[in-house]
């Protein structure tokens, strides 16, 4: 639809995968994390990864148990494939974290970086099967 659309012409991104279902209407964290279990186990991604919201970070811990990875939490920088700022005691401190699990899930904080291109962009859009409605 429109958002995968304009996901997809956003500078920088490869590929836009799309999951169309009812059971992802309302980011319910059971549904999302299922639907990200699923496409993991078929694609095996290095990074997973979502704003610092009240939905990202409802979801983001659970799909790090279910991978069996510990889910670092509002990033503020990102140095490398394994190496992340974040800041630690109500934000009076920052850390230097690394992580050496095979999948890093992770919130950022998206103010703490440069909004992307809107335009320029032309990844290819791919539709996923859904992995259906967890409480039904």
């Amino acid at each position: 639809g429109a958002v995968a659309d304009a996901v997809a012409a956003v500078d920088g991104v490869a590929k836009v995968l799309v999951a169309d279902d009812a059971a992802y209407e309302h980011s319910i964290a059971e549904n999302i994390t299922a639907l990200i279990e699923k496409i993991q186990g078929g694609s095996s991604y290095s990074h997973i990864v979502a704003a610092s919201t009240a939905s990202g970070k409802n979801f983001i811990p659970r799909v790090a148990v279910k991978l069996d990875v510990a889910p670092l939490t509002d990033i503020t920088a990102v140095f490398g494939e394994d190496s992340f700022e974040r800041p630690m005691y109500a934000g009076n401190a920052v850390a230097k974290v690394t992580s050496k699990d095979k999948v890093k899930v992770f919130t950022v904080r998206t103010t703490s970086f440069e909004k992307a291109a809107a335009e320029g962009g032309s990844a290819a859009k791919e539709d996923v099967e859904s992995a259906g409605d967890a409480g039904k």
